[in-house]
């Protein structure tokens, strides 16, 4: 009775649905062009333009590109001489104002709707604006003016630290070790008081008590606070605020609850490990170092952090053979460097095992370096961090073409060495930031770190990431190398704001080896419903079968050898001297993105130079220029691949373009509904119940031009959609309407109104 019953009902609710769709066919059939494709692309009125430009639409290779219903909701922005209609004004202004919060906090709740109009004041004042006739020069200036009001940013505040249950320290890795054996733990503290000067290794100088003195005096901790736990002051890091302390492991618990108390919070740093390809990942990696090391395999550590686990690529073993050419000409860089924009005036910092200066590739560069390990020589014995440099800024070396890196003429180099064995701990990569970052006189730069660890969005080193993102600097960072997995993607490639790499081969699929995010995506610190995937592009990594001579990486990347390494089976002999060598993994896919933004920063200090939203703008821009890959005719999942391909002869049509007309170069509205794409049951959770469509320009309400274009309008919209009552008849019906999507593709809108708009 119960099996005919079911029957019963789930023919009703077919039958329902049947129906449902008949007038939302209907209704997508009536509202025609509103122009033609041609009048709308030849148009002369620079407001058309200009959101043609916003949305990625140049030619009309790009209209085709379109889906049938982005096409339609750019339509319907135009009127019959392609001209802006009140929808496409509302179009263009909400995506000249759009922004993305910095996520470790949570931001100013949205302004109340101005009266009358249902409008924000924001948007009330930019139709004032585009209401009134203006040339094409008046008109670029005065959207400069209104994007630089609507998006303007208060000064970014010191990091605030996640919080951490001290209930569970100390870990079971420290108990399990004998007690001579177990270490010293590292305190990463935020002080009531801003540190006005940094300082590394303090416990090593000369003067180290002195040191102490000022430290703690500047930062306000109690000097016989921290006597009395036995515990140092190591490092103060003023960039972000932090002093990191060192005491024994059974004192750190007592030292932090008793800091806590007077409000100074803090949390023992993790662990980054470099893990060896070809074993199982992890701390137990350690213990084979030594007998790896000595076998003169060093350059096998292709693989920074937790981005390890087999390398294992399924396929043909062809791949990268020899030339680091082949990789950077798969980005398709020749407009950049036509142009003249090679990197010149621009800056990158490498975060990783050393760079060997003295290698033909860094020729006539400014590099400059720090060992903030306790080797102290800036010696690069692994290679690792030499490899990674000369893919994003390394110079062709005499007639070795076939060498040179993305951006060859990047003549400033910053070294931070963090690593000589496989471990090192958090605390030195926030110093190897702090280091960088207050090197260059407040000027941005492009950080590369080919690393990673376990960690969360919500982990310090994330934190860290994007707070210096929101400061303009550019952090781009590995997805790691434990796919093909999902949820694998390591830390810091799980903060948000970061530009997170994923690796493909040399036909350009994505690798076995490469990690993958989580296919549900991951929440913001601050908004716990404003979903973001990972990672967000792909890059060349090299393969990662084995081949000739014992090399692991026979076809991987081929770029500089540091002299420091001894000679091993992956070397390529250039009169017989072995200066290259073969690397594989997404920590080679991270320099080639590193060496892309160099291009775009190089562009933009010489149209008028940087500023706090550059990187997440040209982050945004990247995202939006890469092409679908596809595993034979599918897509490959965005999970995998994030946005896609890196095509930067699309990039810099885009750039270029847009600054011309006084736009921003990325579409941020895009990058947010590129994330909410990737996890399907939220895409089709938005379009089925509200107004709005996923379109690859934004999330768009194609019935007043509205667009989600914060983390805070995601949160909201998601929010209400999520209260709706899912209980009874209401949730079997929410669950066919899936099950009849996820099978056949029919999907029934309920949504006919803004909840936004009816909110506030």
């Amino acid at each position: 009775m119960k099996k005919v019953r079911f029957v019963f009902l789930l023919s009703l609710s077919t039958i329902y649905y049947l129906l449902s769709t008949i007038p939302l066919a209907a209704s997508l059939q009536q509202n025609p062009a509103a122009a033609g494709v041609e009048i709308i692309l030849n148009s002369k009125d620079p407001g058309t333009l200009r959101l043609l430009r916003l949305t990625g639409v140049l030619n009309a290779g790009d209209w085709q590109a379109l889906k049938p219903e982005e096409q339609k909701i750019l339509r319907l922005a135009f009127d019959e001489q392609g001209r802006l209609t009140p929808i496409g004004q509302r179009l263009l202004q909400e995506l000249l104002s759009a922004r993305l919060d910095n996520p470790n906090r949570r931001p100013a709740p949205k302004a109340p709707p101005s009266g009358g109009s249902g409008l924000s004041a924001k948007t009330s004042s930019l139709f004032l604006f585009a209401s009134v006739p203006k040339t094409a020069e008046t008109l670029s200036a005065g959207v400069s003016q209104i994007f630089a009001r609507t998006n303007a940013q208060p000064t970014e505040p010191p990091l605030v630290l996640p919080g951490y249950d001290w209930s569970k320290y100390p870990p079971p890795s420290l108990n399990e070790q004998p007690g001579a054996d177990r270490p010293r733990v590292r305190l990463i503290v935020a002080p009531k008081k801003q540190i006005q000067q940094s300082r590394y290794n303090v416990h090593l100088q000369p003067n180290a008590q002195e040191l102490t003195e000022k430290i703690l005096l500047e930062s306000g901790i109690d000097a016989q606070l921290l006597a009395s736990h036995q515990a140092r002051p190591i490092a103060a890091l003023s960039a972000f605020n932090l002093l990191i302390i060192e005491a024994p492991y059974h004192s750190v618990r007592s030292l932090a609850q008793t800091l806590d108390i007077e409000g100074i919070y803090g949390r023992p740093a993790n662990s980054y490990e470099l893990t060896i390809p070809g074993n199982a990942g992890g701390a137990a990696q350690t213990t084979s170092w030594a007998s790896w090391f000595g076998a003169g395999l060093r350059q096998g550590a292709a693989a920074l952090g937790r981005l390890g686990a087999p390398l294992k690529t399924p396929g043909s073993p062809t791949g990268f053979q020899p030339a680091l050419r082949e990789s950077v000409n798969q980005l398709r860089p020749n407009k950049f460097y036509a142009q003249g924009y090679t990197g010149g005036q621009a800056t990158v910092l490498i975060v990783d095992t050393g760079v060997d200066k003295d290698h033909p590739v860094f020729k006539g560069k400014n590099v400059i370096q720090i060992d903030l390990t306790n080797q102290k020589n800036n010696k690069d014995a692994i290679g690792h961090g030499t490899h990674v440099a000369s893919i994003a800024a390394g110079a062709p070396e005499g007639a070795r073409v076939s060498y040179g890196g993305v951006a060859p003429g990047t003549k400033n180099i910053l070294a931070a060495k963090i690593f000589d064995g496989p471990n090192t701990s958090e605390d030195l990569i926030l110093a190897g930031l702090d280091w960088g970052v207050n090197q260059t006189a407040g000027r941005k730069i492009v950080i590369n770190l080919s690393l990673g660890g376990r960690g969360d969005p919500n982990d310090v080193l994330s934190r860290a990431a994007n707070t210096l993102a929101h400061r303009g600097h550019a952090v781009v960072a590995a997805a790691g190398n434990s796919g093909p997995r999902a949820n694998t993607v390591a830390s810091p490639g799980l903060a948000r704001d970061v530009l997170t790499i994923a690796a493909t081969d040399k036909n350009g699929s994505i690798t076995g080896y490469s990690s993958r995010g989580n296919p549900g995506g991951y929440k913001t610190p601050a908004l716990q419903r404003a979903v973001y995937a990972k990672p967000d592009l792909s890059l060349p990594g090299g393969g990662a079968s084995g081949g000739f001579g014992g090399c692991r990486f026979a076809n991987g990347i081929v770029a500089a050898k540091s002299h420091d390494m001894p000679k091993g089976p992956c070397d390529v002999l250039i009169e017989n001297q072995p200066l290259y060598t073969r690397m594989s993994g997404t920590s080679m896919a991270t320099p080639h993105a590193t060496g892309s933004t160099l291009l775009i920063f190089d562009y933009l200090e010489q149209h008028g130079g940087l500023k706090d939203s550059s990187f997440l703008e040209s982050k945004a821009a990247q995202m939006e220029a890469a092409g679908d890959i596809k595993k034979g005719t599918k897509s490959s999942p965005k999970n995998a691949q994030g946005s896609g391909l890196q095509n930067l002869d699309r990039l810099y049509d885009l750039i270029s373009s847009r600054m011309e007309m006084g736009l921003p170069i990325g579409n941020l509205s895009a990058e947010i509904a590129l994330w909410t794409s990737a996890n399907e049951r939220r895409s089709w959770e938005i379009s089925k119940n509200s107004a709005y469509r996923i379109t690859r320009y934004g999330i768009v309400n194609p019935q007043n031009g509205n667009i989600i274009n914060s983390d805070q309008e995601l949160h909201q919209l998601i929010s209400k959609i999520e209260a709706k009552p899912k209980g009874g008849l209401g949730g079997f019906k929410q669950w066919l309407d899936w099950k009849l999507y996820k099978w056949f593709g029919w999907n029934r809108q309920d949504g006919t109104g803004d909840p936004l708009e009816a909110t506030g």
